[in-house]
Parts: structure tokens; sequence; C-alpha cells
């Protein structure tokens, strides 16, 4: 869960950035309940994959100063449902149906899964 809540606080960093609507680094720090050094780490990932990312004092917002794509990230997310999940194993040898899976509460309708 908590490598989706990241991928949730890059995605909607991204948005922010975009709009140039992410406000003070204290006030975006706290709009993505993480400390503001936890979000010059993340600009800092941004920017080594590609992100050129500025801050005006003067409109109080991070800018992209060329487009960036999120996708740059190397991250893509690809939402399944029960049927989907029956085409992969996820590095598990599959027994029978996904809820025989011991040790495992498989109480999730959807999954996400990264690749």
């Amino acid at each position: 869960m908590i490598f989706i809540k990241q991928l949730e606080r890059y995605k909607k960093l991204d948005e922010l950035i975009k709009q140039e609507e992410t406000g003070t680094p204290k006030k975006l720090a706290n709009e993505l309940k993480i400390s503001r050094s936890h979000l010059y780490r993340i600009i800092d990932f941004f920017r080594e994959y590609g992100a050129d990312i500025s801050y005006s004092r003067k409109k109080r917002t991070f800018y992209y100063t060329k487009p960036f794509n999120i996708s740059n990230l190397g991250i893509q997310s690809k939402l399944l449902d029960n049927d989907g999940l029956q085409n992969i194993s996820g590095g598990f040898y599959r027994i029978g149906s996904l809820n025989e899976f011991k040790g495992f509460p498989l109480t999730f309708k959807k999954f996400i899964i990264f690749f």
C-alpha cells in the first residue's frame, strides 16, 4: 500500500506542477502530507528522470520549464480485475484460484499491477 500512496503522490505533484498551482513548498508539502525535505527529494527524483522543474517566487509555484511526462519515471500501472489476474502469477506459483493462496488476504476486488 505504501508504494501505491507514493505513486498517487507523484501523480498529484505532477498535476499541480503542470497546472502551476503548487503554492509555496511548505503548503505543497502539507497538501501531499509529507515534510518539505521529502518534497525536495521527490522533486530531485523527478529531475533525475528529465524533469526541468523551477520555482517562481513571484507566482509562488513550481513549474516545468519544458514538457515532462510522468511516464518518464519508468512506472506504469494497469488496473486488473479478477479475470485479468488469472493471466498472471506475480512471481508466485499459482495454486488453482487466487482465493486458495494461503497467508495473503485477498479482499480486494480489483488490483493495480505495476510494471
